[in-house]
């Protein structure tokens, strides 16, 4: 280990109670900027030869109101569809 370094130091993760989702304000509008392309995605997609079952997933690092924000996009122009 280099010198001076403290090997029990501990990281700590975000704060809890919303926080991130508070203080994310410039997460949500790449969020919502990406809006009209996952529609786009949407309707580019054979729902027919897609099967009973579609799904959709988000793999994004963020948590709450971001990622529920995108897979919610989704889901509505899904149902506009049907």
């Amino acid at each position: 280990m280099s010198e001076g370094r403290d090997s029990g130091a501990v990281t700590a993760g975000m704060k809890g109670g919303g926080y991130y989702d508070a203080h994310s304000e410039y997460q949500r509008r790449v969020i919502e900027s990406g809006d009209a392309a996952l529609r786009s995605i949407v309707e580019a997609i054979d729902l027919d030869a897609a099967g009973a079952a579609f799904t959709v997933a988000d793999y994004g690092a963020g948590t709450g109101a971001t990622s529920v924000h995108s897979v919610r996009t989704v889901v509505t122009a899904l149902r506009e569809r049907t």
